[in-house]
C-alpha cells in the first residue's frame, strides 16, 4: 500500500531548545492540553516503526499516516 503524507505546517522544533511535552504540540491539530505538558515514551506501533504521540494510532490515522503503511 503507498499513502502520502501531509505536512506540517511552521518550522521543525528548536532541539537546542525543547519545550515541555510533545515538541510537534504547537503545529498538531490533534495536540491538547495533555501534549503540552507530556511526552509519552517511544513505543513501537508497527514492526521497525516508533511513535511518541499521547493520540491512538487509530485517532490520527486519517491524518494521511496509516500504521503499517508504506510512505511515498
Amino acid at each position: 500500500m503507498t499513502i502520502s503524507l501531509s505536512s506540517i505546517p511552521g518550522n521543525p522544533p528548536n532541539m537546542a531548545h525543547m519545550q515541555k511535552g510533545c515538541p510537534f504540540a504547537p503545529r498538531c491539530d490533534f495536540a491538547g492540553e495533555d501534549c503540552l505538558d507530556h511526552l509519552d515514551p517511544l513505543t513501537e506501533f508497527a514492526p521497525g516503526r516508533l511513535r511518541a504521540c499521547n493520540r491512538s494510532v487509530a485517532d490520527v490515522a486519517g491524518a494521511g499516516v496509516e500504521a503499517g503503511g508504506d510512505v511515498q
